[in-house]
């Protein structure tokens, strides 16, 4: 995780273009995603953001109530937001 926050923050300061930034924060939020999450945290995230699943989807699939899911998405939520913030991300996922 810090060599991809070094990685980071060269591409921040050495003039780096928009794609070089994005894709070195990338890297990061999917390091963070990895090994920050609960490993149900982890699923639910997968199942609706990158798969596209509603809650209701995801529950079915992962035998849990929608609103379950739902809470494990707003606990993932503040988990990377943290993390983000950590990293350095912050200022990056604002503008």
């Amino acid at each position: 995780m810090d060599e991809l926050r070094h990685e980071l923050a060269a591409a921040q300061t050495g003039g780096a273009t928009n794609r070089r930034m994005l894709d070195a924060a990338g890297r990061v939020l999917w390091e963070v995603i990895r090994h920050e999450l609960t490993s149900r945290q982890y699923e639910c995230v997968t199942l609706c953001m990158v798969y596209g699943l509603t809650l209701k989807q995801a529950g079915e699939k992962l035998g849990i109530n929608p609103t379950t899911v739902w809470r494990h998405l707003q606990r993932a939520r503040k988990r990377l937001e943290m993390a983000v913030r950590y990293a350095g991300l912050a200022s990056l996922l604002e503008e």
